[in-house]
């Protein structure tokens, strides 16, 4: 599973979830410097332009690893016609 992520993705494992652990651990900055992407702001008495703020690889990065996450969450999800039969189900035992 290891080597297919990495022969996948191009990225080597133990990088990887070092950088996770890093992301896990600096949230509030990553989320800052998100937000900081997406709108000028100021720093002092000088505006700053998103472009100044976060570089592409960043966002690139960003991009990567929201991608694994949803890959990793999207399983867990039930389909179309799962949420039926729960529907079904929860229309036949309300009272109970």
């Amino acid at each position: 599973m290891l080597q297919f992520f990495e022969k996948s993705t191009g990225h080597d494992i133990t990088e990887f979830l070092k950088e996770l652990k890093y992301d896990a651990l600096h949230v509030k900055d990553i989320n800052a410097l998100k937000n900081e992407s997406l709108y000028v702001g100021f720093n002092g008495n000088k505006f700053v332009a998103p472009q100044s703020v976060i570089t592409k690889e960043m966002v690139d990065d960003i991009a990567f690893k929201a991608d694994i996450r949803i890959h990793a969450i999207i399983p867990m999800f039930p389909t179309e016609e799962q949420l039926g039969e729960i529907v079904e189900f929860l229309k036949q035992n309300e009272n109970e």
